[in-house]
């Protein structure tokens, strides 16, 4: 099996991430409008879904970053900085020591998601770093979450 910038393909394929709310609702960060909230369904049949969450957590401390993840509302999405990042992920350049370019700050997909959780549990993710730009592979890839399986998922 081969890898893309590090991670295995696998981890690779995944494009964007999402933070459950309840029911079908989800918050995401999308070009243009930046987070906002609708619902999972939209995307089916067109994508697959992996739904994974941090281990071990109450329901409480779910609703709490849910809750993280709404008080982003709004914030910006660049789409540009986004594709440079996707860029350098593709072609391996992602921790390159002379290219470790600054980029100004945004809100991707998968920045909500793992700052929702380590804001509120106060645990990074294990391979995730607070400085870094966090891609959906990191979180297909980190062994603090997990797998739910969604039975309605498999018809």
């Amino acid at each position: 099996m081969g890898a893309q910038a590090g991670f295995t393909r696998e981890d690779a394929q995944w494009t964007h991430a999402g933070v459950f709310l309840y029911d079908d609702k989800i918050v995401e960060a999308v070009p243009l409008r930046g987070v906002r909230t609708r619902s999972l369904y939209e995307d089916i049949p067109t994508r697959i879904l992996r739904v994974r969450r941090a281990k071990d957590l109450t329901q409480e401390v779910r609703y709490q970053i849910a809750l993280r993840a709404l008080s982003m509302m709004g914030d910006r999405y660049d789409m540009r900085t986004a594709l440079e990042i996707g860029g350098r992920a593709l072609f391996g350049e992602w921790d390159h020591p002379i290219r470790n370019w600054n980029f100004p700050p945004v809100m991707i997909c998968s920045k909500v998601f793992h700052d929702a959780c380590v804001d509120i549990t106060h645990i990074t993710l294990h391979g995730c770093q607070i400085a870094q730009n966090i891609l959906p592979a990191h979180l297909s890839a980190t062994e603090s979450l997990e797998d739910v399986d969604i039975g309605w998922m498999r018809v």
